[in-house]
Protein backbone atom coordinates (compact mmCIF):
# COMPACT_ATOMS: atom_id res chain seq x y z
CA UNK A 1 0.00 0.00 0.00
CA UNK A 2 2.77 2.53 0.64
CA UNK A 3 4.84 1.61 -2.73
CA UNK A 4 1.40 2.35 -4.50
CA UNK A 5 0.85 5.87 -2.41
CA UNK A 6 4.42 6.30 -3.34
CA UNK A 7 4.58 5.37 -7.08
CA UNK A 8 1.18 7.20 -7.04
CA UNK A 9 2.56 10.83 -5.86
CA UNK A 10 5.83 10.39 -7.70
CA UNK A 11 3.72 10.10 -10.89
CA UNK A 12 1.61 13.17 -9.89
CA UNK A 13 4.96 14.78 -8.95
CA UNK A 14 5.93 14.07 -13.04
CA UNK A 15 2.74 15.56 -14.53
CA UNK A 16 2.86 18.68 -12.56
CA UNK A 17 6.87 19.22 -13.29
CA UNK A 18 6.13 18.39 -17.47
CA UNK A 19 4.02 21.11 -18.16
CA UNK A 20 3.66 24.68 -17.12
CA UNK A 21 0.44 24.54 -14.69
CA UNK A 22 -0.66 28.75 -13.46
CA UNK A 23 -2.96 28.60 -10.53
CA UNK A 24 -5.43 31.64 -10.51
CA UNK A 25 -4.27 33.72 -7.94
CA UNK A 26 -0.43 34.64 -6.33
CA UNK A 27 3.03 34.90 -8.28
CA UNK A 28 2.54 31.64 -10.25
CA UNK A 29 -1.12 33.38 -12.10
CA UNK A 30 -0.75 33.97 -16.20
CA UNK A 31 0.36 37.39 -16.43
CA UNK A 32 -1.10 38.12 -19.76
CA UNK A 33 -4.74 36.19 -18.83
CA UNK A 34 -6.74 39.31 -17.93
CA UNK A 35 -5.17 41.95 -20.31
CA UNK A 36 -5.69 39.11 -23.18
CA UNK A 37 -9.46 38.65 -22.41
CA UNK A 38 -9.88 42.68 -22.86
CA UNK A 39 -8.24 42.34 -26.42
CA UNK A 40 -10.26 39.36 -27.54
CA UNK A 41 -13.50 40.87 -26.58
CA UNK A 42 -12.19 44.02 -29.01
CA UNK A 43 -11.05 41.79 -31.42
CA UNK A 44 -14.20 40.12 -31.62
CA UNK A 45 -16.17 42.93 -31.57
CA UNK A 46 -14.19 43.90 -34.69
CA UNK A 47 -14.67 40.18 -36.37
CA UNK A 48 -18.50 40.93 -36.21
CA UNK A 49 -18.54 44.41 -37.56
CA UNK A 50 -20.18 45.60 -34.39
CA UNK A 51 -19.02 49.12 -33.55
CA UNK A 52 -21.23 49.70 -31.14
CA UNK A 53 -20.30 46.80 -29.20
CA UNK A 54 -16.24 48.19 -29.57
CA UNK A 55 -17.29 51.43 -28.05
CA UNK A 56 -18.99 49.69 -25.10
CA UNK A 57 -16.28 47.28 -24.69
CA UNK A 58 -13.70 50.00 -24.82
CA UNK A 59 -15.63 52.30 -22.56
CA UNK A 60 -15.86 49.67 -19.80
CA UNK A 61 -12.15 49.21 -20.08
CA UNK A 62 -10.29 52.59 -20.77
CA UNK A 63 -8.65 54.72 -18.19
CA UNK A 64 -9.91 57.57 -19.38
CA UNK A 65 -13.00 59.00 -21.59
CA UNK A 66 -10.09 60.94 -23.85
CA UNK A 67 -9.47 57.38 -25.15
CA UNK A 68 -12.81 56.24 -26.48
CA UNK A 69 -13.39 59.84 -27.80
CA UNK A 70 -12.10 59.28 -30.89
CA UNK A 71 -13.90 56.37 -32.02
CA UNK A 72 -17.78 58.24 -32.29
CA UNK A 73 -16.18 60.54 -34.95
CA UNK A 74 -12.63 59.73 -36.25
CA UNK A 75 -13.00 56.17 -36.34
CA UNK A 76 -15.89 55.50 -37.91
CA UNK A 77 -16.32 57.37 -41.09
CA UNK A 78 -12.40 56.86 -42.20
CA UNK A 79 -12.91 52.97 -41.17
CA UNK A 80 -15.36 52.10 -43.02
CA UNK A 81 -14.24 53.97 -45.96
CA UNK A 82 -10.92 52.03 -45.83
CA UNK A 83 -13.34 48.58 -45.36
CA UNK A 84 -14.76 49.37 -48.57
CA UNK A 85 -12.16 49.83 -50.53
CA UNK A 86 -10.32 46.75 -49.16
CA UNK A 87 -13.62 44.31 -49.87
CA UNK A 88 -14.80 41.73 -47.97
CA UNK A 89 -13.36 41.11 -44.16
CA UNK A 90 -12.63 37.31 -44.33
CA UNK A 91 -11.07 37.33 -40.45
CA UNK A 92 -9.29 38.66 -37.45
CA UNK A 93 -6.27 36.84 -36.21
CA UNK A 94 -3.73 37.66 -33.58
CA UNK A 95 -0.92 38.93 -34.44
CA UNK A 96 1.75 39.62 -31.78
CA UNK A 97 1.03 40.29 -28.07
CA UNK A 98 3.63 41.71 -26.05
CA UNK A 99 4.26 41.97 -22.14
CA UNK A 100 6.68 44.84 -21.42
CA UNK A 101 7.37 44.62 -17.69
CA UNK A 102 4.39 43.53 -15.84
CA UNK A 103 2.30 46.54 -15.58
CA UNK A 104 2.28 47.19 -19.67
CA UNK A 105 0.49 44.42 -22.58
CA UNK A 106 0.29 45.31 -26.33
CA UNK A 107 -1.86 43.02 -29.03
CA UNK A 108 -1.60 43.26 -32.35
CA UNK A 109 -4.82 42.02 -34.34
CA UNK A 110 -4.56 41.79 -38.46
CA UNK A 111 -8.05 42.26 -40.02
CA UNK A 112 -8.01 40.70 -43.32
CA UNK A 113 -10.38 41.51 -46.43
CA UNK A 114 -10.34 40.44 -49.94
CA UNK A 115 -8.13 42.82 -50.91
CA UNK A 116 -5.91 43.68 -48.25
CA UNK A 117 -5.53 44.37 -44.19
CA UNK A 118 -5.98 46.61 -41.51
CA UNK A 119 -3.35 45.90 -38.55
CA UNK A 120 -5.03 46.99 -34.85
CA UNK A 121 -3.66 47.78 -31.95
CA UNK A 122 -4.53 47.65 -28.11
CA UNK A 123 -2.28 48.88 -25.50
CA UNK A 124 -3.62 47.84 -21.66
CA UNK A 125 -1.51 49.25 -18.30
CA UNK A 126 -2.56 47.98 -14.84
CA UNK A 127 -2.32 51.40 -12.74
CA UNK A 128 -3.67 49.50 -9.92
CA UNK A 129 -5.31 46.09 -9.56
CA UNK A 130 -7.12 46.37 -12.45
CA UNK A 131 -6.03 45.98 -16.69
CA UNK A 132 -7.18 49.54 -18.21
CA UNK A 133 -6.75 50.56 -21.97
CA UNK A 134 -4.52 53.35 -22.45
CA UNK A 135 -4.12 53.34 -26.37
CA UNK A 136 -5.54 52.05 -29.39
CA UNK A 137 -4.40 52.32 -33.37
CA UNK A 138 -5.63 50.94 -36.63
CA UNK A 139 -4.64 51.34 -40.30
CA UNK A 140 -3.18 49.78 -43.24
CA UNK A 141 -0.65 46.45 -43.16
CA UNK A 142 2.64 48.51 -42.23
CA UNK A 143 5.95 46.18 -42.80
CA UNK A 144 8.21 48.35 -41.31
CA UNK A 145 7.33 46.76 -37.99
CA UNK A 146 5.67 50.46 -36.57
CA UNK A 147 2.38 51.03 -34.81
CA UNK A 148 -0.86 51.64 -36.82
CA UNK A 149 -1.62 55.53 -36.71
CA UNK A 150 -4.68 56.19 -37.50
CA UNK A 151 -6.84 57.03 -34.44
CA UNK A 152 -4.48 56.77 -32.21
CA UNK A 153 -6.25 57.27 -28.45
CA UNK A 154 -4.15 58.61 -25.49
Amino acid sequence: MTRKLGITFTALALAFAAGQVYSSTGDDADPQAAPRELAEKLAGCIAEDDFDALKMEMWKCSVDEGVVGPLADQLTLPYKRLCEGLGTRSKVELLKSEMIGSSIARYSYAEFHSRGVIVWQFEFIKPAEEWKLHAYGWGPLRLDGNAPTAAMGQ
